[in-house]
């Protein structure tokens, strides 16, 4: 992933949804084992991914594998349909910086975190569990995107605090943040 640290903040996200995208088909293309229809692989991969940018959001980070599917091969229109589900590591990969933080929001370690500062001097602090589900046509001559679906939902767990620390810290709130991304391509 790019340093996102000198981009606009709104940009933030569709740049990183664009780029999901981009990086499932190249890791999925990178499969010696994906040939037919119904082959599968999973990749460990496990290392955080950050869209920090520094002046707001001063911790942003979640980890993930992947779960990749060829769902299907078709010769006639020289397509294929990928699956891919990013899903969190069996083991905690992220250094989280409160202990609060430690306690699973899923079923499984958390995977996402975010701490932000706010104008007051505060820091609102999430952790979280996330996963995303991709759906993406390819042009097997090309490799080109054809047209994409990813489902990503968020299960987070929220605290504003008073200290960097996040030691001193209000009730905790729950809420889900889930995005759907669409992508088509046009005819030239």
């Amino acid at each position: 992933m790019p340093s996102l640290a000198t981009v606009q903040p709104a940009l933030i996200g569709p740049i990183a949804d664009l780029l999901t995208f981009y990086a499932d088909v190249q890791l999925a293309m990178r499969q010696k084992s994906l040939i037919h229809a119904g082959d599968h692989v999973f990749v460990k991969r496990s290392i955080p991914n950050s869209w920090a940018y520094g002046t707001h959001v001063l911790l942003g980070q979640d980890v993930i594998d992947f779960d990749i599917t060829l769902q299907s091969v078709d010769e006639a229109t020289h397509t294929a349909m990928l699956i891919v589900r990013h899903v969190p590591p069996a083991e905690l990969q992220l250094k989280l910086p409160a202990t609060w933080m430690l306690k699973p929001v899923g079923s499984t370690p958390n995977n996402w975190v975010q701490v932000e500062k706010t104008g007051e001097g505060k820091y609102i602090a999430g952790i979280g569990h996330e996963t995303f589900e991709a759906d993406i046509k390819i042009s097997l001559p090309s490799g080109c995107i054809l047209s994409a679906t990813m489902d990503n939902p968020v299960d987070v767990l929220e605290r504003t605090c008073d200290d960097a620390d996040l030691a001193t810290c209000g009730e905790p709130a729950s809420y889900r943040i889930r995005r759907q991304i669409s992508l088509d391509a046009q005819p030239n």
